[in-house]
């Protein structure tokens, strides 16, 4: 058998590899990299890759593994999405803990190839926040979004500054424009027989500051000068969350909703979010995730003919407007065990404020 000089088949070789052919197969035609790690929460942060080079036929597995010392490999944690059939790849990585760092890698193999990308590092969430004013808040993680597990007590926006009150208030659970005291419809909480800043001060320790939406979402409250509407009040600031969160939209309530919904089913899932104690009448619920949504009520104008309602119903802000006049707000009912959304009077509605995790 007569055998071809080396110089030779290392021509053929060049030849055929000018001309984007291998003579074997080698992980060094396939390239992949891990572009982010995002939404970083209590047990779980979401990854996104991209299959850079090779074809997607020859390739049997992509996916993430991770590890806790650097450097990890499919020997360490991996979450897996099996043969690609696009070039862009997501997964979220779950099983994670609190206020841990993790140092993630992309992979993607074959019948003789195994590459990884370049490694990130990313620390998880340690459940905590904090505002501008020191207050700390404990963070709760339902599905792939994470909360604050209690009510907003912020008095200022998260430059430090303070939030614009308009008319004025007396009273220290409110802030907005218009509110004033009324005998039949707030709370002597301490039952001492006085209706005064003391019930309101308990109020605060209990369920958090309520705002008008004006003043939750940093505007102006046209109300008092129609030149403002629309206007910001401090033109870098979003709203009232601490940095790092806001105020939860159209889209991260139909997120929650839809993840309540496959998680317990469509119907009664409010119970599941909403705090063992403190509903009159045994509707307590069983606060499955740990958001300890309470039954904060909320605060109206003067003319307001309604009975009250505090201890039988939790109210919340959307970012969302309706209209000029309105705004979208969340209402968990406990007697019927839901959700409910609807639309409230901006300025003249005191509703309490539960921040969400920005992505």
């Amino acid at each position: 058998m007569k055998i071809l000089p080396f110089f030779f088949v290392l021509a053929i070789c060049s030849y055929f590899l000018m001309n984007s052919w291998s003579c074997v197969k080698s992980g060094n035609n396939y390239q992949i990299t891990l572009d982010s790690l995002n939404n970083a929460l209590l047990y779980s942060t979401d990854a996104y890759g991209t299959i850079k080079s090779g074809e997607l036929s020859d390739i049997d597995e992509v996916g993430f593994c991770w590890n806790e010392t650097g450097i990890p490999t499919i020997d360490d944690k991996v979450q897996s999405g099996g043969t690609p059939t696009i070039f862009k790849i997501f997964h979220t990585i779950v099983g994670l803990s609190p206020d841990k760092t993790y140092y993630v890698r992309a992979f993607m193999k074959g019948e003789d190839f195994l590459v990884y990308s370049d490694e990130m590092a990313i620390k998880t969430w340690d459940g905590k926040a904090a505002d501008v004013e020191g207050n700390i808040y404990q963070g709760t993680q339902v599905g792939n979004q994470g909360w604050l597990a209690e009510n907003l007590r912020s008095t200022k926006y998260a430059d430090g500054t303070s939030i614009y009150v308009g008319n004025g208030s007396n009273r220290t659970y409110w802030y907005g424009s218009g509110h004033t005291f009324i005998p039949n419809f707030d709370t002597d909480i301490n039952s001492d027989g006085l209706l005064n800043d003391q019930d309101s001060l308990l109020y605060v320790q209990e369920y958090g500051l309520l705002y008008s939406w004006y003043a939750a979402n940093n505007f102006y409250d046209p109300l008092d000068n129609a030149s403002l509407a629309g206007k910001r009040v401090v033109e870098d600031v979003r709203d009232i969350c601490p940095a790092g969160f806001h105020i939860p939209t159209n889209v991260d309530w139909q997120d929650l909703s839809n993840y309540l919904s496959l998680a317990h089913g469509p119907d009664g899932n409010a119970v599941f979010m909403t705090s063992q104690t403190g509903w009159l009448d045994g509707l307590n619920g069983n606060d499955f995730y740990g958001f300890n949504l309470k039954p904060n009520a909320f605060w109206h104008e003067p003319n307001a003919t309604h009975s009250n309602i505090l201890g039988r119903s939790a109210f919340m802000w959307l970012s969302a407007e309706a209209n000029s006049d309105n705004a979208e707000y969340l209402q968990a009912d406990n007697l019927d065990k839901r959700f409910i959304s609807g639309v409230i009077g901006k300025g003249i509605h005191g509703l309490c404020v539960r921040c969400i995790k920005d992505k």
